[in-house]
């Protein structure tokens, strides 16, 4: 599940995350390994 990943549907039983979500018109995120170590870095962007 490395690399980056363009967001393109969600779901929520939150109305106030749904509310969050249909604000969002973009969103990426990128997770990349982080040597000698169990962590993941995760970068993200999004447009509103």
């Amino acid at each position: 599940l490395l690399g980056k990943w363009i967001f393109y549907a969600a779901t929520s039983d939150s109305e106030e995350q749904l509310k969050e979500l249909k604000t969002v018109h973009s969103f990426w995120v990128e997770q990349t390994p982080i040597p000698d170590s169990e962590d993941m870095l995760s970068r993200f962007g999004h447009k509103a």
